[in-house]
């Protein structure tokens, strides 16, 4: 088990990343996104509003770039 240590300041962010794990768009390839309308009605839901919400977004897709990224690159190294 991987341990890591977290900032106080990104717990709303990892928060935010984990409710929306079941908001992927799925392609022939995988993966292509998170669905935006599915990740804006859990924004909706959490009670996310102005700044809040742009933040948590902001953050979102920071994060989905990066998981993008790493399994396009995951998916060379297995073809070799």
């Amino acid at each position: 088990m991987q341990v890591f240590h977290l900032w106080p300041e990104h717990v709303a962010a990892l928060d935010a990343w984990l409710a929306v794990q079941t908001q992927w768009r799925e392609g022939f390839n995988g993966a292509t996104g998170l669905d935006y309308g599915g990740v804006e009605a859990w924004a909706r839901i959490a009670g996310l509003r102005g700044e809040a919400r742009r933040e948590r977004f902001a953050e979102l897709q920071l994060m989905e770039r990066a998981t993008l990224r790493a399994w396009a690159q995951a998916r060379q190294q297995r073809k070799g």
